[in-house]
């Protein structure tokens, strides 16, 4: 028997017991997957570009169902089967790494869209060899906790309050890769995300909200190596930032 919960019972953000308010995110989360994996399966506006260009669903795997760069996974090298791909497989078995197709519906590409793969607004190393210790300068550069906080100032967010919402309009002194996208204005999601200076990083996890950890992404983000910012440069600027090699496996699809 399926037990519905009031509306109330969904506004976590007055729920003082962590474990209760993750239950709930988690519950949202959860529902919101649901939600999307409906929508494709019923061949909704979003998922048509793709099913009609397909011959045959059945046949073709998940990497022959794309057509689109904007759908891209990080896959093991030498791995011949997709399904077994995890991230341990990608970080225990890869020297390097590098960029596949695959099918996720959220990160289709939208004509209104194109600026958000602008060179200038992605890490300078996506597609550039990963750069040795002795290339690195040897000036303290700014870490991504640093960094983050600041870019948080910029745009007036303030770093104890844990909020879901749509962004605000910019400013006309906003750094242009801070501004918000269409999804940051239109959808609602946790604020945290707007403090990253990557505008399709910040439209990937928006639109992949109930698919992607972002427990684990923030985990990954701060826990492990992610990114070098070069010393000297400005916090929002995201040609000062290169993606370390673990994390460019795990999460550099999140860019495309």
């Amino acid at each position: 028997m399926v037990h519905r919960t009031r509306p109330e019972d969904d506004n976590w953000q007055t729920v003082k017991d962590a474990k209760k308010r993750k239950q709930i995110q988690d519950r949202l989360a959860q529902r919101a997957r649901r939600r999307r994996l409906r929508e494709v399966k019923l061949g909704d506006s979003t998922s048509t570009r793709h099913t009609t260009s397909r011959t045959s669903d059945n046949e073709l795997s998940p990497i022959d169902h794309v057509h689109n760069a904007s759908e891209l996974a990080i896959i093991d090298l030498t791995c011949k089967n997709i399904s077994t791909s995890s991230p341990e497989v990608l970080n225990s078995t890869m020297s390097s790494w590098q960029i596949t197709d695959l099918d996720l519906p959220e990160l289709d590409s939208n004509p209104n869209d194109a600026s958000l793969s602008d060179p200038d607004l992605l890490p300078n190393n996506l597609h550039s060899p990963l750069p040795s210790p002795a290339d690195l300068q040897l000036q303290l550069p700014l870490n991504v906790f640093t960094a983050l906080f600041m870019n948080g100032q910029i745009l007036s967010l303030a770093c104890s309050t844990l909020l879901a919402s749509k962004s605000l309009p910019p400013t006309p002194s906003i750094p242009v890769p801070l501004r918000p996208t269409a999804s940051q204005l239109h959808t609602v999601h946790f604020q945290w995300i707007d403090r990253l200076p990557f505008p399709k990083l910040r439209d990937s996890l928006i639109r992949l909200q109930g698919v992607v950890d972002l427990e684990e992404f923030l985990n990954d983000l701060f826990v492990m190596p992610s990114f070098e910012i070069r010393a000297g440069a400005a916090c929002w600027d995201p040609r000062a930032w290169s993606m370390e090699g673990g994390w460019a496996r795990k999460w550099g699809w999140l860019f495309f």
